[in-house]
């Protein structure tokens, strides 16, 4: 901030400047001046309001994975509940302290009239809700952020359309009188910063690990969908903490079909440290389709797994566990192909739609390629 403040006291006069300031807090560790956790005594802490004990009761497996960590039962069990939402809320108080020195800096700065500034972060925080503590999943205590645009003309409004980061771009170059590549995702929101009521068509993404593992947004209703194709829906307007999933409520079905047109479809694989991205590198591998299929093997090394399905019919892909029990875990719709990853020594099946075996494959040391015709 100190820095910041020094650059806008004496801006470049003859040309445009961008200067990003990035505050470390409140990413943890969560230490801070002392005066800083003096508005947030213990005593006086109230826990999230979004915090519902068995919360995960109605939450499918792939989402429950996400959510139980070592984190959260260790800090109920030691009672630092309290005091790790007061650190949060403490470096949150500190951050904000430093962000007003800057704007403190900007309004002295002969450059204060034309300059845009937007505030904004990465990710939000669980404190508890959802069963979680810290981030990375696809729930809106983890997704929520702040977002904030001040430019010149524009006037004070508060607008509650989904918008993502992604966006930033676009708009930043649109109020700057830019031209954005064609290429470049996300859309301009200068509209939106203009009539804050704006009819707005678009929805957020939420990308998690992998090409099929999602939540998007819109404004009354947020979706979630995992790699096993298992989904979560909420009604955000009325349920802001997403305590009661309505995917499996028929009378949601035209809402969940329109969510999953929605979806992303145009996918890459993750690449693996010391991996090569090119999935034709990857070993062809026949199917076993005589044998029963065996239970998985412990692993910890991850390699390509790729199926091509240049069938006519949708393929089904089951996990094996260590204990032999099959875990859907999503399909290959006919025509196409689906890149994702395996540990070594797993074990996968493939059905057709009809529930049909057609064999069963475990992965190899260079990970597996197959095809079905």
């Amino acid at each position: 901030a100190e820095w910041v403040s020094k650059q806008l006291a004496n801006p470049p006069t003859d040309k445009p400047f961008f200067l990003a300031c990035g505050f470390y807090r409140p990413h943890e560790p969560w230490f801070v001046p002392a005066k800083y956790f003096a508005p947030f005594p213990l005593e006086k802490l109230q826990l999230p309001p979004g915090y519902l004990p068995n919360d995960l009761d109605d939450i499918p497996p792939a989402g429950q994975a996400l959510a139980r960590n070592r984190y959260f039962p260790h800090i109920q069990k030691s009672g630092e509940w309290k005091a790790g939402v007061q650190g949060y809320l403490a470096s949150i108080h500190f951050a904000d302290a430093m962000l007003g020195n800057v704007l403190d800096a900007l309004d002295q700065s002969p450059r204060r009239k034309n300059t845009i500034v937007v505030l904004w972060s990465d990710h939000g925080w669980h404190l508890g809700e959802k069963e979680h503590w810290q981030k990375f999943t696809g729930w809106r205590a983890c997704s929520r952020v702040p977002m904030m645009i001040l430019a010149p003309g524009i006037n004070p409004s508060v607008c509650d359309q989904p918008v993502s980061t992604i966006d930033l771009f676009k708009t930043l170059t649109s109020l700057s009188g830019i031209t954005a590549p064609e290429n470049i995702s996300g859309t301009d929101l200068s509209p939106l910063l203009k009539d804050p009521n704006l009819d707005w068509p678009h929805i957020a993404l939420t990308q998690l690990r992998g090409p099929d593992a999602y939540a998007l947004s819109g404004k009354d209703f947020r979706y979630i969908h995992y790699a096993n194709d298992e989904e979560e829906l909420y009604n955000i307007s009325e349920d802001q903490y997403e305590h009661t999933n309505l995917a499996k409520n028929k009378e949601y079905e035209d809402i969940l079909i329109k969510f999953r047109e929605e979806g992303p479809s145009k996918g890459v694989p993750l690449r693996q440290k010391g991996q090569s991205n090119s999935v034709r590198k990857t070993p062809l591998v026949e199917l076993d389709r005589k044998n029963k299929p065996l239970p998985s093997r412990k692993s910890s090394t991850r390699v390509p797994f790729a199926i091509k399905n240049s069938s006519s019919e949708h393929l089904q892909i089951f996990w094996i566990n260590q204990q032999g029990q099959r875990k859907a875990f999503g399909k290959v719709h006919k025509a196409s192909n689906r890149i994702m990853q395996s540990h070594v020594g797993h074990s996968w099946v493939i059905e057709n739609e009809k529930g049909k075996f057609l064999g069963s494959v475990i992965i190899p040391k260079k990970g597996a390629r197959i095809t079905i015709e």
